[in-house]
């Protein structure tokens, strides 16, 4: 999903801000890798980033009452 897309370079250790303006009943967020989601609930839709540089692939899953969404980016720490 995030092949030959663009991505942000970031602060190792950044803040990354969850915002929906359809605010969901709860939102999970994690890394991806090897081939699993490392998720877990936000708070405060707050979620802290890597503290070691890197790339990263993150995956967001939405929950509302009518139904989810799952988004998917790929960020650099630096």
């Amino acid at each position: 999903m995030t092949k030959g897309k663009e991505y942000p370079a970031v602060p190792a250790g950044s803040e990354l801000k969850v915002h929906f303006d359809d605010r969901p009943s709860s939102i999970e967020a994690g890394i991806w890798a090897n081939n699993e989601d490392h998720s877990k609930e936000v708070e405060d839709n707050k979620v802290m980033l890597p503290k070691k540089k890197g790339t990263y692939i993150y995956i967001i899953h939405a929950h509302w009452k009518e139904g989810e969404a799952v988004y998917a980016f790929r960020i650099e720490t630096k």
